[in-house]
């Protein structure tokens, strides 16, 4: 889909910027990858979420230190890892692109929780890419929990701000990535004066 809107003029690069939150985080880091290796034009940058990247991994620190604190299961996990990596082994590349090469990819914004069950995997992204010389934009929110930025509707700027934070810091990241790369850039706005426009993100591609 992202070759055939660009050859039709439909997209531009420079002003798309692939998102996903927690598999689909993977799935951006994972296509990321392989248009890197089939040398195609790579986005202006990457969105990640609570990106699961390692679905090999139940064994560290934080599936045990965190399970009393996120709601993500270790067991339904484990199913969904299998289901998704059919035959292949769950530490191959293409499915756990954490053990990928990740040289060459674009600016990578990622946002985690400090009390998820993933946040040693997502540690060990932020980094090996930053030691690939990936540009990498990230932040731990304290006590929070798996994708919480998705929480805005139970955020509060007085007790909860942190959905608002890290949607403001992604939204800055975007307007950064998309305007340095030669994009038109996207509109600026805030969560915390109520949300963005429609077209706020405009060129963010959600996976």
């Amino acid at each position: 889909m992202y070759r055939h809107l660009i050859a039709e003029g439909l997209l531009s690069p420079t002003s798309t910027v692939f998102a996903g939150d927690s598999a689909g985080g993977g799935l951006v880091l994972a296509t990321l990858v392989a248009l890197r290796e089939q040398a195609e034009t790579l986005p202006a940058a990457g969105l990640l979420f609570s990106p699961w990247c390692d679905l090999a991994d139940f064994a560290s620190d934080s599936w045990r230190d965190h399970r009393m604190t996120d709601y993500l299961p270790q067991d339904l996990a484990r199913l969904f890892a299998t289901a998704y990596a059919a035959a292949l082994p769950l530490d191959h590349p293409s499915v756990s692109p954490l053990h990928a090469d990740l040289r060459g990819l674009p600016p990578l914004c990622i946002e985690s929780g400090g009390c998820e069950v993933l946040s040693d995997q997502i540690a060990v992204l932020v980094r090996k890419a930053q030691a690939a010389g990936v540009e990498v934009q990230s932040s731990v929110a304290p006590d929070m929990v798996h994708v919480f930025p998705l929480l805005t509707f139970a955020a509060d700027l007085t007790t909860t701000p942190q959905p608002l934070e890290a949607m403001d810091r992604a939204a800055a990241f975007v307007v950064r990535a998309t305007s340095s790369s030669g994009g038109s850039g996207a509109k600026q706005g805030s969560a915390r004066e109520g949300g963005w426009s429609v077209d706020a993100l405009q060129g963010v591609v959600p996976v």
